[in-house]
């Protein structure tokens, strides 16, 4: 049987989210870190509170 092209390209939600987060960090120059490894003395206010959002999101994922 064959699969579709979409089906092959779903992504889980923990996959998603780690597109998101890499594309994150790339568009702010941060390091390809995880997210509780981020020097949170280098991040601007806004960055924390995605970063924060991002781990909550993160959390929730991996408890389903």
């Amino acid at each position: 049987m064959t699969q579709s092209i979409y089906e092959e390209t779903v992504l889980d939600g923990l996959g998603f989210l780690c597109e998101v987060y890499q594309d994150y960090c790339k568009k702010h120059s941060l390091p390809f870190v995880s997210a509780d490894e981020q020097d949170w003395h280098e991040l601007t206010p806004s960055q924390r509170v995605w970063i924060q959002q991002f781990q909550l999101l993160w959390d929730a994922e991996q408890d389903k």
